[in-house]
């Protein structure tokens, strides 16, 4: 049988157990990332970065994250803050898809700041090629990425809190993953729509 003593010396430390700790977490981090869960990723390094401030993988995955995150969403309080700026206001257009779809788009406003596009106050209604519906969606906020709508806004310091689109009429499914809708109109033409 083993001793007390002989079983104690094996057994981790707090060091020990603190640097496991780190591990597993940055372990579970970088799986989120390797699998494409940009978010969960995000949270998981942000958290890390918390009581790690100076490791460097840490460092590095959170600001992998961050660069995903921001060709899939955006942070809701990047978007308050520029809507809170001047900009241009009510923007209504007529946007074709590719599907043989047309949306009618409404944006309250809309901000450029910093090279990047923000709206406000979004409202879209798809149609089909009969005219029937597809789905009615109203979302709080937007911003343009890579010439898409998307509107998949999130929050930066509470994972699973999010603002996505409120679906009125049909399901969010339609246009799943990212809440995003590709616009005709260049970044150009929609500031002169207003």
């Amino acid at each position: 049988f083993f001793s007390f003593s002989l079983l104690s010396s094996i057994m981790p430390t707090g060091a020990d157990k603190e640097a496991e700790k780190l591990f597993l977490k940055k372990k579970e981090g970088f799986l989120a990332f390797t699998e494409e869960r940009f978010f969960d990723a995000y949270y998981i390094f942000k958290e890390l970065k918390e009581n790690y401030p100076r490791d460097p993988d840490v460092l590095m995955y959170l600001e992998k994250s961050r660069e995903k995150l921001k060709k899939e969403s955006f942070f809701t309080e990047e978007a308050e803050e520029a809507v809170a700026l001047p900009g241009k206001g009510a923007i209504l257009f007529k946007n074709g898809s590719a599907e043989g779809r047309v949306e009618i788009i409404a944006i309250e406003r809309m901000v450029e700041l910093s090279g990047d596009v923000f709206f406000k106050d979004i409202e879209v209604i798809s149609f089909d090629t009969t005219g029937e519906i597809n789905y009615h969606l109203r979302a709080p906020y937007g911003k343009l990425v890579n010439n898409h709508l998307n509107m998949n806004a999130m929050d930066r310091f509470q994972a699973g809190k999010s603002s996505p689109p409120d679906y009125w009429q049909g399901t969010e499914s339609d246009l799943l993953p990212l809440h995003s809708i590709k616009l005709n109109p260049d970044r150009e033409l929609l500031g002169k729509l207003s």
